[in-house]
């Protein structure tokens, strides 16, 4: 009987050393995300090379100039709701405009973000243990989201909204439910429209499964903000709002190997294969009565929604990583809350639990990632004060689209980034404007407008007649084997072309 015993004894020893080591494991996810963000947010240039754009959005705000309005080459606004621009422009007119001011919303977006995956998992779980782990999880998805959650885009701050409008949409008060829970769902709309699917599961969840009055609350709030945000920012605007942010959206592309294969299992089961299956242990296993559809229900929504909202973003052409990081954030909410119904089921089993402490332990293990390569190097930053020394000393008006906060730094005239352009271009909505733009474009090229042409590519994003004989080249290779963009697409400042003096 002794031998028993101590042989139980062993083997609950391991456990607890198992679950010990599982939470450092774990922290150490935490802990490099906060070393990486404070090793790089105040880096002066493009962690990825859409942020300048961001910036100059933020700068478009403070100068009292319109965000939505013609499309020019000047400024044309990126195809996002506005609200991170104007919390931005707040940050911004306390320390300056730049690349910190936007960083530091998604910054403290994604602590927002750690702390709501707690509260979500806790209100399911009860269990500190598990909750922990859930943020943790969702800190290991870091560079599988493109390492996204401290740039200057929009996305932390439209997923914290979201998370704030999943935990209130299942609390006990009903002003939270019916009132707070639509309100900041639709701010994450004003975020990025994506949280638009999550609106429609939850609006379509309380209509079936609250009572009375209630069940019309969220979608009545929800849709009547949008309409209502909607009709003024087009008054505002003189209808090119919608313009941006809901037509030129549907021109993206269907991406078919993103259907299935590319998400589900070379995204999906390829990272987070233990996760993904203890995640649906937590559905298909759990024994519903009828005391709790609605809490079942209530779940359903919310790992429907996000997955929903990932999966529609990815199958849209010009979608990058950080289109997963919503279902990253349910799948380590639920796979926590499935490990945990797991131990609760078959814990008093030693074997068993270390079996599945095990799992979580070679799932945050399939995660491990070398922080150092998120973090810009010293030559980077050498290379890129390089290129705004030498924009800054050519006399004249420097071309630059695809990196027009360098322009700005630089103390010359920014303009339009070449993504938002790409998105007019490529649509068949105002063609009048279109057209306008690629005129436009042209004409400032052709006559000489600029002085310079610092681009990313040999070509102009439009073709341009007689272009070799109106400007010479002056450097292929500006920056050599430096100055790529940590995250996103890698470009960087290529090609330097002087105006011919004949011109």
């Amino acid at each position: 009987m002794s031998k028993k015993k101590n042989n139980y004894n062993y083997k609950e020893l391991i456990s607890r050393t198992v679950m010990f080591l599982i939470l450092i494991q774990a922290s150490l996810f935490l802990f490099a995300y906060l070393w990486i963000v404070m090793e790089r947010i105040n880096y002066p240039f493009d962690l990825e090379w859409m942020e300048g754009g961001s910036a100059l959005h933020v700068q478009r705000i403070l100068d009292k100039k319109p965000l939505y309005a013609k499309p020019s080459v000047d400024f044309t606004p990126y195809i996002y709701t506005p609200l991170y621009y104007y919390l931005s422009s707040m940050v911004s007119r306390m320390i300056g405009n730049g690349y910190a001011s936007l960083r530091i919303i998604s910054f403290f977006s994604s602590i927002g973000c750690f702390i709501l995956i707690f509260l979500i998992s806790y209100r399911k779980t009860k269990s500190y243990y598990f909750s922990f782990l859930a943020p943790c999880m969702f800190a290991a998805t870091y560079p599988l989201s493109g390492s996204w959650f401290d740039l200057a885009r929009v996305d932390m701050l439209f997923l914290f909204l979201l998370l704030g409008s999943i935990y209130t949409y299942e609390s006990k008060n009903p002003v939270l439910r019916s009132f707070a829970s639509p309100l900041l769902m639709f701010l994450s709309f004003f975020a990025k429209q994506t949280a638009m699917i999550g609106a429609v599961v939850f609006s379509i969840n309380s209509l079936i499964l609250r009572k009375r009055y209630e069940r019309i609350f969220f979608p009545l709030i929800f849709f009547g903000l949008l309409i209502f945000s909607t009709i003024a920012m087009n008054i505002i605007s003189d209808g090119w709002y919608s313009y941006y942010v809901f037509k030129l959206p549907r021109y993206h592309g269907i991406v078919k190997s993103m259907i299935f294969k590319g998400f589900w299992i070379e995204n999906i089961i390829r990272y987070l294969g233990i996760a993904f299956y203890f995640c649906m242990v937590s559905f298909l296993k759990r024994k519903t009565n009828e005391h709790e559809p609605e809490r079942y229900f209530n779940d359903v929504s919310i790992f429907g929604g996000l997955a929903l909202t990932s999966w529609f973003a990815m199958m849209h052409a010009g979608s990058y990583m950080n289109a997963f990081m919503p279902i990253y954030t349910v799948i380590a909410i639920y796979f926590c809350i499935g490990v945990w119904m797991a131990i609760k089921r078959f814990g008093g089993i030693i074997t068993i639990r270390l079996f599945l402490f095990m799992a979580i332990f070679f799932q945050f293990l399939n995660l491990s990632y070398e922080k150092e390569r998120y973090v810009p190097k010293m030559e980077d930053r050498e290379y890129g004060e390089k290129i705004i020394n030498v924009i800054s000393r050519i006399r004249g008006e420097v071309y630059c689209p695809d990196h027009p906060w360098y322009l700005a730094m630089a103390g010359k005239e920014p303009q339009a980034p070449t993504m938002a352009v790409i998105d007019v271009l490529r649509s068949a909505e105002f063609r009048s404007a279109r057209k306008d733009l690629e005129e436009e474009i042209k004409r400032a090229i052709e006559n000489g407008k600029y002085t310079a042409l610092l681009m990313d590519f040999p070509q102009p994003i439009l073709p341009v007649s007689r272009f070799e004989k109106k400007y010479k080249l002056i450097n292929n290779n500006l920056v050599l084997h430096y100055f790529e963009p940590v995250t996103g697409w890698k470009r960087k400042p290529r090609y330097l072309y002087e105006r011919r003096s004949s011109d």
